[in-house]
């Protein structure tokens, strides 16, 4: 699924002082300057936190003969659990390793002190996947997915087939984390992903100005009824502004539909069965 065709999803709360708890996710409070409800739309991580199951006929246990999905410890190998991953989402991964200082938390991808815009955008063109604590274990079924366990990172991008992986050491600079996520993405997208952040950054600013704009006039609206009434001649003047600020939205949306559309290179690895 590419990131234009992504269903909505509810935005992250804005908590105070352009701090938002628990962003893309997690527990942490990560860092957002103020933004309008409509670029709050925008700013999370769509995670996954897939479990391995296979499917089985479980007649003899009274089930009638019916198929159910049932979870298995073993561990995959690497090429088969990069195809479990990718069977429905050929996006590019973005995997992080949970551990027991982050664990409930996106403080491995997220920064605490800056914003975290950027992040948020280069997000939407990866399938993001988030693993457990215990993934380390040998029979875990994505263990495999980290192939050096004496130098395991905490987090790595790469194409659907696990092909030009960038690992990550979960603490690095946020420079650091956009040169993998948009290397991986020159490699994965027919068009450039830096260019429609630039210009997605352009819409979210336009989005912040819009959304306090409509707040403003539906204030005069209320301010307007209390002191005048509802048949007040001032009030269809205000709508129209409101209106105006609407349409404009909507027309951005467009536009932002059309610069999340890069074009994915499927990568997806072939594995015969599960």
């Amino acid at each position: 699924m590419t990131p234009g065709a992504a269903p909505a999803t509810p935005a992250a709360p804005a908590g105070p002082a352009g701090v938002t708890p628990g962003a893309g996710g997690g527990g942490g409070a990560v860092f957002i300057p103020q933004h309008g409800k409509t670029t709050r739309e925008l700013l999370f991580i769509d995670w996954d936190y897939p479990v391995y199951q296979v499917k089985k006929t479980a007649g003899a246990e009274g089930n009638d003969g019916q198929t159910v999905a049932v979870s298995v410890d073993k561990a995959l190998p690497r090429e088969k659990a990069l195809w479990y991953l990718a069977e429905e989402d050929q996006r590019p991964l973005l995997i992080l390793r949970e551990c027991e200082f982050c664990n409930g938390t996106d403080d491995a991808l997220l920064s605490t002190s800056t914003g975290n815009e950027k992040t948020f955008l280069l997000s939407k063109w990866f399938h993001c996947v988030k693993l457990p604590t215990h993934v380390l274990k040998e029979d875990h079924p994505f263990t495999n997915l980290f192939e050096n366990k004496k130098k395991t990172p905490h987090l790595f991008v790469c194409s659907a087939d696990g092909s030009s992986v960038i690992p990550l050491k979960g603490d690095q600079a946020q420079g650091e984390l956009w040169s993998a996520m948009s290397d991986i993405l020159a490699n994965d997208y027919k068009k450039d992903a830096d260019t429609s952040v630039k210009n997605l950054m352009k819409i979210l600013a336009e989005y912040d100005h819009i959304d306090s704009m409509e707040d403003l006039y539906q204030e005069k609206i209320q301010a307007e009824i209390e002191k005048r009434g509802p048949k007040s001649s001032k009030l269809r003047k205000m709508r129209a502004k409101v209106k105006t600020y609407s349409n404009r939205r909507d027309q951005l949306k467009k536009e932002e539909a059309k610069l999340f559309e890069l074009g994915l290179i499927p990568t997806a690895p072939k594995v015969a069965s599960k």
